[in-house]
């Protein structure tokens, strides 16, 4: 069946959200609050969800491999953190004031993850990493940032070169702008390293290490480059060397923090950073995230203290809602499940058994899949390559990944084009085995 056709079968299933999205325009660009929202023809608008399903507005059921971009690892509307924001509520929903929850929270964190030996709240991912950047470059002192080529680090306006863009070759890349309304005048201050290439990533930091006052990563790849894990090598090396020039390393765990361990990458690679910011999995669905790191980079460029050396040595971070008690009351429900040991390994289980079947499956259908990830983490690539980086990536047949994801969509499966997926402690082996079956018939109608 033409792409066209399944577009329309589609519409055909969807006619209550063909009406939300005409209204939704008008109000909404593209019809969402959010770019990553939208799809083609027009995005699938949800009613209600629970446990690993969600139901839309047309009352079509689907199994959900998203979930929330991984903020659910517990489950959608799971009753224990259901449960810890209702009996938040009992106390007015204050925000701007310091209150116990903050310092609860904090603590789990940081005794979690050794090397946050302290840390602050923002409201997102895009902020908790821009204010890792910000506290880098005043400890510091140095102009210029460096990021990995296709490493997506939020939405800020330094971080966004080289994400969904390439340029250069791939031994000495050139950042790249891919969005309208980012300053060319960024690019000057931002260094892009080849993923996964020790050596001439080494090359071009020994080149520029003057003026480099970090570098921030992502260990795991999750959006814009979907689950290439850093290799180890490639991890260590980046470590090595930032330790000997003064650099510091930051880790992007907004989507690996609290689901690969319980310490993050960092445990998971047994790597230990400079800073991290971590957000998604530990929120329940609520909008917090967290950067921190050694209390002498903390201490010295984030800690106020009012003196008129502030404005020198200080960087400016606070927000309204930052460390707001209802999200911080969701973040405790989240961890006190976490600690109990039992969702890590059990999410990390499924995420091997999908990639060993998908592999599988792919394999009998004779259709060219890569599946990448590690942990719960999982993306599927149609390439007869491997992938390593984003130009890799750049390479896989992105008409086929449409078509996989819409013929899924209409079988009940929710995976969009260029998404993860992220499993969490309410998929069950029933779930995936009919989402295994859902893409085995979906591979053997695939045009290889």
């Amino acid at each position: 069946m033409p792409f066209n056709e399944l577009l329309k079968e589609y519409m055909r299933k969807t006619p209550k959200g063909a009406l939300h999205y005409e209204k939704a325009k008008a109000f909404l660009p593209g019809g969402v609050s959010g770019s990553g929202k939208f799809s083609k023809p027009y995005p699938v608008y949800m009613k209600s969800a629970s446990g690993c399903k969600f139901t839309d507005l047309d009352g079509n059921n689907y199994v959900d491999l998203v979930m929330g971009n991984g903020v659910s690892i517990l489950g959608h509307a799971n009753e224990k953190i259901k449960e810890a924001v209702k009996n938040a509520l009992d106390s007015p929903p204050f925000s701007f004031l310091a209150h116990e929850r903050e310092l609860m929270l904090a603590e789990k964190i940081c005794n979690y993850v050794p090397s946050m030996e302290m840390i602050r709240f923002a409201n997102s991912g895009s902020e908790a990493v821009h204010m890792s950047i910000r506290a880098a470059l005043a400890y510091t002192k140095r102009k210029k940032i460096a990021k990995i080529e296709g490493h997506f680090n939020g939405s800020f306006d330094l971080l966004l070169t080289s994400t969904a863009k390439i340029d250069g070759t791939p031994e000495n890349p050139i950042p790249a702008l891919h969005w309208a309304g980012v300053p060319q005048s960024n690019l000057e201050n931002v260094l892009v390293l080849p993923f996964n290439d020790i050596e001439n990533s080494i090359a071009l930091i020994k080149k520029h290490a003057d003026d480099i006052a970090a570098i921030v990563l992502e260990p795991v790849t999750g959006f814009m480059l979907g689950c290439v894990p850093c290799d180890i090598e490639f991890l260590k090396a980046i470590r090595k060397i930032t330790s000997e020039n003064e650099i510091i390393l930051i880790f992007d765990e907004i989507v690996t923090g609290f689901r690969l361990a319980m310490g993050g990458a960092a445990e998971y690679f047994q790597i230990k950073p400079d800073m991290h910011a971590m957000g998604k999995a530990f929120s329940g669905g609520y909008p917090i995230a967290c950067f921190g790191g050694t209390k002498e980079i903390m201490e010295k460029v984030v800690t106020p203290t009012k003196e008129a050396s502030d404005l020198d040595e200080k960087i400016f971070q606070s927000g309204t809602f930052t460390g707001h008690p209802i999200s911080c009351a969701a973040g405790l429900a989240v961890l006190q499940e976490l600690e109990k040991g039992e969702v890590i390994p059990y999410i990390n289980s499924l995420g091997d058994y999908m990639r060993t079947n998908i592999e599988k499956i792919a394999k009998k259908a004779k259709c060219p899949v890569q599946v990448l990830g590690c942990g719960s983490m999982l993306y599927i690539f149609f390439s007869d390559h491997p992938i390593k980086n984003k130009r890799d990536a750049m390479r896989a047949d992105a008409k086929k990944s449409m078509e996989f994801s819409m013929r899924l969509l209409l079988n009940g499966v929710y995976l969009p084009h260029a998404h993860p997926a992220l499993l969490s402690y309410a998929h069950t082996k029933n779930d995936l085995d009919y989402v295994l079956s859902v893409i085995e018939k979906t591979l053997n109608l695939i045009e290889t």
